[in-house]
């Protein structure tokens, strides 16, 4: 009771010590791994996390599946904050599959599809991505230009072009707006059929917006090709 008070006061650390001196009690068995569980991701306990967290995706541990849902999520989260995207793949796996509606919200489904693209998985990473790419933000932004990515390891300049066009229109992140509007301009002339339309706008737009641009030179050349 008293954990349990803690919890809800945001208290987490104190609730963590509570659940922790219960958790072989067999009367909290099916409930306190859950709260530990919560509570260690809270407080950013993730190394913790990793070794305590595993068993209870195991159906003797007696969660119900949304719990097991949860719990594979955290443990997901965990490995992809070390940028350790093999590690957090099955984990996130299991917690997309174990989701729907709200929960595949658009955090939820950039770090599914981030996951899935740095283990090379591109069409699956582009079953996720557009998920997270209908808001004004960075979070946005990164995801057109993920896609964009995708859709060149798969061959499809055009689909590559759109995306690198999308994420090249907000500001919140330079270095992406600048990248994606290089190769927006560049794969605009590779496919273009007539020198004078959107290529040549697009790098002369690129130049204007980004003059310092070590690739400034490339981009003239392009012009004058």
């Amino acid at each position: 009771y008293f954990s349990h008070i803690a919890y809800l006061n945001d208290q987490p650390q104190v609730a963590l010590d509570g659940f922790e001196k219960i958790a072989d009690d067999p009367n909290f068995s099916e409930l306190v791994p859950l709260y530990i569980t919560q509570l260690l991701h809270l407080t950013g306990q993730f190394d913790r996390l990793k070794s305590y967290a595993p068993p209870l995706l195991d159906a003797s541990s007696g969660l119900d599946e949304d719990a097991v849902t949860e719990v594979a999520h955290l443990l997901g989260d965990a490995w992809y904050r070390d940028d350790n995207f093999e590690e957090a793949l099955p984990y996130l796996e299991l917690a997309w599959e174990g989701s729907n509606g709200p929960a595949r919200n658009a955090e939820f489904a950039y770090q599914m599809g981030y996951t899935r693209y740095r283990n090379g998985d591109w069409r699956g990473a582009l079953d996720c991505l557009p998920l997270a790419t209908y808001g004004e933000d960075e979070l946005a932004q990164n995801a057109a230009y993920h896609m964009a990515d995708c859709y060149l390891e798969l061959g499809d300049r055009a689909r590559a072009k759109q995306a690198f066009r999308t994420a090249s229109l907000p500001d919140f992140d330079l270095d992406i707006q600048e990248d994606a509007f290089f190769h927006y301009a560049k794969l605009a002339f590779e496919l273009s059929f007539n020198p004078f339309d959107d290529a040549i706008v697009a790098f002369e737009s690129y130049l204007t917006q980004f003059p310092a641009s070590p690739r400034r030179d490339e981009a003239y050349r392009f012009l004058l090709q």
